[in-house]
């Protein structure tokens, strides 16, 4: 295969017609896709042709057949894919779905599941997997594809070679100067990314370093970005806000770094560039709790901080200890008590599921949950933990827990717990927790929907503000949350209780 200037196709496939819970805005792309920003960016520049389509992003979606139609269309000679463990599945279904009618190209797979089961996606039909950061992989690819050079000169990646025999070559090493990837060419993306309706209530996706350095033992952030934490420099990272503020008309973007405030001195550095440049955006991050330092958060909140996410993800002594997470629960009270003043909103993780999970873990963190939410202006995400490949938890665990294995390849075990976080429901049970814990763990999720006393009114504001010692404690909770659960049966019975109203006035005029 040898062409000056190959077509590259980098998408997102599609989720719309898989039974996922993807109906909405909400569930649905909304940002652009990052990666495939930078990786087209630098085929851009070697002269590709050079193609991102999202299939799940809301104001241009495709179904399967029109992407495939597409890809038709375009006749690419490389496909990349992002694969990552909750949708590898339907990645490896659309693969072979193109592979019937469209085979002459490289199917190429990059993203967290990639890095971390490069074979896996090999026996699925991939021909190359790319293993963590790929600006470096993309350029050798794309030299691969001229004629240039062979897949056995291209570090970090997997591949078939001539008898079938699957090849790992080495690891690349990790470009620890962020500044010498080029800033992501927007123009790249569909238009409607920047449509005024999109860039109204959509936060754009901006990194500003890669790696963490803690190492949780759920977490595949050293599988994917290794064991070294790097920053962009402060005038890259602003070059980027002011381009994508004062070109594209951006107005929201969130910091994903896993660590946004690790170092307060860059983050005032950030903030101020902001401020003497005109970039005037409202911005989110998450950072460890008690990270941010006192004099921070007003300069944050002056350059347009509107919100942070604490990692904070328990506060049960065992399960920090366990999960590799050192901050105090003093440290975690004193962020509360630090950003609440400022008027900044924020959220914490509250992560259940654990093998050892009890009640009394459990009602730890939702007293703690109550306590926040009657004090504070304290809002919570509650998500169920997720075993993954490579992670210290996965390990320790899969072989007392055989259903951890592979559950990602079971099509109708993940369409019944696609939608276990958004809904707080516990279908997935993947440490045999006894139906008290589970109980338990639904009744924290109810308990992160309940809203902070501060922000009730109305209706609410009369009936919870009187009593709220006594709401915002754990029996009171659990009235709430019996009343909420009799309303929603009522709800959910109140259609059949019509037809057969209905079906009884019917018989009554026909029997007179």
């Amino acid at each position: 295969m040898s062409k000056a200037n190959p077509n590259l196709l980098f998408i997102n496939y599609p989720l719309l017609d898989k039974g996922l819970p993807t109906h909405n805005r909400t569930d649905r792309s909304i940002s652009p896709n990052l990666a495939f920003g930078y990786l087209g960016t630098i085929a851009d520049s070697l002269d590709c042709n050079v193609t991102i389509i999202d299939a799940n992003f809301y104001l241009r979606p495709y179904n399967t057949d029109a992407l495939i139609t597409k890809i038709l269309e375009l006749k690419p000679d490389l496909i990349g894919f992002s694969v990552f463990i909750n949708n590898a599945l339907w990645g490896y279904e659309f693969l072979n779905l193109v592979k019937q009618v469209y085979n002459n190209c490289l199917f190429v797979a990059g993203g967290p599941h990639a890095s971390i089961l490069p074979e896996e996606l090999l026996a699925h039909g991939f021909d190359i997997c790319c293993r963590r950061e790929s600006e470096k992989t993309i350029k050798e690819l794309i030299g691969y594809l001229r004629g240039e050079i062979q897949l056995s000169d291209i570090k970090s990646i997997n591949y078939y070679n001539e008898n079938k025999e699957i090849i790992n070559n080495a690891d690349r090493e990790i470009e620890t100067n962020l500044d010498s990837i080029p800033i992501i060419n927007y123009d790249l993306f569909d238009k409607l990314y920047f449509s005024p309706e999109n860039v109204a209530t959509t936060k754009f996706q901006v990194f500003t370093s890669r790696g963490c350095p803690n190492r949780c033992t759920y977490c595949n952030s050293y599988g994917v970005f290794g064991s070294g934490f790097r920053t962009r420099s402060v005038d890259n990272v602003l070059e980027e806000l002011e381009l994508i503020h004062k070109k594209y008309g951006v107005k929201k973007i969130n910091f994903v770094d896993d660590y946004f405030v690790l170092n307060n001195k860059r983050v005032v550095e950030i903030c101020e560039g902001m401020m003497k440049n005109n970039i005037n955006l409202s911005w989110g991050c998450y950072s460890k709790a008690g990270a941010i330092g006192d004099d921070l958060f007003e300069i944050m909140k002056k350059s347009g901080c509107d919100h942070i996410g604490y990692g904070v993800e328990n506060v049960y002594p065992k399960t920090l200890q366990l999960i590799n997470k050192k901050t105090p629960l003093r440290k975690i009270n004193e962020a509360y008590e630090k950003t609440n003043p400022t008027r900044i909103h924020y959220k914490t993780n509250i992560m259940a599921g654990f093998p050892w999970e009890t009640v009394e873990s459990l009602r730890t963190n939702i007293d703690f949950i109550l306590a926040k939410k009657r004090k504070f202006e304290a809002l919570f995400n509650p998500v169920v933990l997720y075993p993954v490949p490579s992670t210290k938890l996965y390990e320790d665990y899969v072989n007392d827990f055989p259903i951890i294995k592979d559950h990602w390849l079971n099509k109708d075990f993940m369409l019944e717990n696609s939608d276990l976080s958004s809904q707080g429901r516990m279908k997935l049970n993947f440490f045999n927790l006894n139906k008290k814990v589970i109980k338990e763990i639904k009744f924290l999720f109810f308990c992160c929907k309940i809203p902070p006393l501060s922000t009730l009114t109305g209706f609410k504001f009369f009936i919870l503000y009187p009593l709220n010692k006594f709401f915002y404690s754990y029996w009171g909770a659990k009235i709430l949350e019996l009343v909420y659960n009799t309303k929603q049966h009522l709800l959910e019975q109140l259609p059949k209780l019509l037809n057969f109203i209905k079906a009884l006035t019917r018989l009554k005029s026909s029997a007179t």
